[in-house]
């Protein structure tokens, strides 16, 4: 009986893994296909500006990094449980992580539904951290709220006087 619950609470917690790691690799991989796609049709692309191919470009080159990073947190999961899990912290801007997060789930944004940015951070201010992760949890709440928001707004803020000392 012990064994059988054992296996039981291992196979549920594999399979809800295996569920968030596909939810996590889709946005990302949606993304560059998508724009991809937009890039190298013809058509489509002779009525972007310099701009937005450019722009797509950076929405591609932004998620082909958060893609390779999930993969190696993957590829690393067993680090987890013998406790050598990787978070690499540099200076990083948070304006410039929530802009990129919003970026890449835009075209996700139900047609009835704005999405935008506001903050009262300067864009130079930085924050040591791991810029991917963060980047990967604003996406995930943006993805979770497009999900359950067929009208109305999705708003993220940036603060450092909501909580002092804290980038909110």
């Amino acid at each position: 009986k012990k064994n059988t619950k054992r296996f039981a609470n291992a196979n549920n917690t594999q399979k809800v893994f295996l569920q968030n790691v596909s939810h996590e690799l889709r946005t990302p991989l949606n993304a560059i296909c998508g724009f991809s796609q937009l890039l190298t049709d013809k058509q489509s692309r002779e009525l972007l500006s310099e701009e937005e191919i450019h722009q797509y470009g950076d929405i591609i080159r932004g998620n082909t990094d958060m893609l390779s990073t999930l993969v190696n947190d993957i590829l690393d999961a067993s680090d987890m449980e013998s406790g050598k899990y990787h978070i690499f912290l540099n200076d990083c801007r948070p304006n410039e992580i929530c802009q990129k997060a919003m970026q890449t789930v835009s075209y996700r944004c139900p047609e009835n539904v704005k999405m935008y940015f506001t903050t009262e951070v300067d864009d130079d201010y930085t924050m040591y951290s791991d810029a991917q992760r963060v980047q990967q949890i604003i996406i995930n709440y943006l993805t979770n709220a497009m999900k359950h928001t067929s009208e109305g707004e999705i708003h993220i803020h940036c603060s450092t006087t909501e909580n002092i000392g804290l980038v909110t």
